[in-house]
């Protein structure tokens, strides 16, 4: 039974990932390269001279050339999303259920990203330094993860989440940070790691440097995502700050996006607008409490 379940996690891991990698790529290199050749001048050819045949027109043709950077993209992924799967559906990590079932899909697809850091960092670690590995309970295929019951990072962290890897033992914390890579898909790392440094950067700038590494990972959107909405060892959730922080995570990624399609397009107040509200929220978030001080305060009150 384990044997088959490889195989088809080898099968629809590679089949998806392949597919989800290759029909964009597909479409939108030869929708430009139709896009470039359509915008040329046409020009006229020399009637032939007498008795002489008309040389047959060059082949401009580029569909192959364009489909091999698809393919090679495509063939990468398709090797990532089959290794995963295998491991994946070895472990039974993924259970029938429908959040299982969309869990697994983005996680070959959308976010294969964040799939390919877990598969070929967080997973290695924590077999290798993370503990045990935890067998599947309802929680854990639910959401798609591997849970080892310690995590290699150290320094404190009780847990870490990479992609579907929780080195550290199951919460509603880090299940939040899986679905948040699955939200954002390709985005997620860049912008999780863009927000620490600006966080660190503008703990800087307003002179708050005490534990400046810490106090910056306690702002960054994502965390504050999670630890205002969940439970770091429990499994409740708060879905109205998990809504709340969703929206201002999409509002704080989309800077990003926008910062670069205006400097794209070539419409600069796009991007100045966008880098105006990225600096407007670090600041604020400077000066707010984290999750921690929240508590630590209402704990006093009490």
């Amino acid at each position: 039974m384990t044997v088959l379940r490889i195989l088809l996690g080898v099968v629809l891991g590679a089949g998806i990932a392949f597919t989800a990698l290759f029909v964009p790529l597909h479409f939108a290199l030869n929708s430009q390269t139709a896009s470039v050749q359509t915008s040329k001048p046409s020009q006229k050819t020399p009637a032939p001279a007498h008795g002489k045949k008309d040389p047959a027109p060059p082949n401009h043709s580029s569909s192959g050339t364009s489909d091999t950077v698809p393919l090679i993209v495509a063939l990468i992924g398709a090797a990532i999303g089959a290794v995963y799967s295998a491991i994946a559906f070895g472990r039974e990590v993924y259970a029938l259920r429908p959040f299982s079932i969309l869990g697994y899909v983005l996680d070959v697809s959308w976010s294969l990203p964040n799939t390919a850091a877990s598969l070929l960092v967080w997973l290695p670690a924590c077999a290798i330094a993370g503990g045990n590995f935890v067998d599947p309970d309802e929680n854990s295929q639910r959401s798609g993860t591997f849970v080892y019951s310690d995590n290699p990072r150290g320094g404190g962290y009780s847990a870490t989440t990479v992609g579907t890897v929780i080195g550290g033992g199951w919460s509603s914390h880090e299940e939040m940070h899986v679905w948040q890579a699955r939200i954002f898909g390709p985005a997620y790392l860049l912008v999780y790691l863009m927000s620490l440094l600006l966080n660190m950067l503008f703990r800087l700038v307003t002179g708050k440097t005490a534990e400046l590494s810490k106090q910056a990972y306690y702002r960054i959107c994502f965390e504050d995502w999670a630890y205002f909405a969940g439970e770091t060892s429990g499994g409740d959730i708060n879905w109205g700050a998990w809504f709340l922080w969703f929206l201002l995570s999409a509002v704080y990624a989309a800077t990003y996006i926008a910062i670069v399609i205006g400097a794209i397009a070539g419409v600069a107040l796009v991007s100045i607008i966008a880098a105006a509200v990225l600096v407007a929220y670090s600041v604020i978030r400077a000066f707010t409490p984290t999750h921690a001080d929240v508590e630590a305060s209402g704990s006093a009150g009490t």
